[in-house]
């Protein structure tokens, strides 16, 4: 019996250090799975954030590619019609103003003003108001205009107005690319520290 109790008291240190060396593993892994879990949850988090983020710069930026399409088109529809001044050619003319102008409603409806800056959401506003109040009454004020006349309306009234206009339409898709930018840097930040920190590379 002397020599049993003996033997159980030499082996009883070696097996409490296993089993708490084993739960101390246990609790590594357990932090290692929950700090996981963790990492993806947050990641996930954030992704669909920068996906719902991206979707409205996407959509704002359709609007202003529209608009910036149909100012070129406008300007062309000008100079086409001006190379051929008959009655024969007003209707057509008209015509594809007025589905310009439709489109360009709808583009402009569809912008979101509050991610534009005060300044150039006035300026656009008003620029495309004054673009087209210079084409509409082409068809009555122009048609009898001779060559130099035609050309001196257009460099005095369309082209000053698209340019303007155009620019100010870039302005604003550059102002929202600033807007989307420090966004995207997060991003790929988190990216980098949740792949550098995560349980899997600890064990690389």
């Amino acid at each position: 019996l002397r020599q049993a109790g003996a033997w159980v008291s030499a082996i009883l240190p070696a097996l409490s250090g296993r089993i708490v060396l084993r739960l101390g593993y246990g609790a590594v892994l357990a932090l290692l799975v929950f700090s996981s879990f963790e990492t993806y949850r947050i990641q996930d988090s954030i992704s669909e954030r920068h996906a719902e983020i991206y979707g409205r710069y996407a959509k704002q930026d359709e609007a202003l590619r529209r608009l910036r399409r149909n100012v070129f088109l406008a300007g062309n529809y000008v100079r086409d019609f001006f190379l051929s001044t008959t009655p024969e050619r007003i209707p057509l003319f008209e015509a594809n103003l007025q589905r310009v102008k439709e489109d360009s409603r709808d583009a402009l409806s569809r912008l979101d003003r509050s991610r534009i800056p005060a300044d150039l959401d006035a300026a656009v506003s008003s620029e495309i108001a004054q673009f087209w109040e210079a084409i509409d009454p082409i068809v009555r004020t122009m048609v009898k205009a001779t060559d130099d006349e035609e050309y001196a309306f257009v460099q005095r009234e369309i082209s000053p107005r698209r340019t303007r206009l155009y620019t100010t339409l870039l302005d604003i898709t550059e102002a929202d690319q600033q807007v989307l930018q420090p966004n995207e840097t997060k991003r790929r930040r988190w990216q980098d520290t949740s792949s550098s920190g995560s349980p899997r590379a600890w064990w690389r």
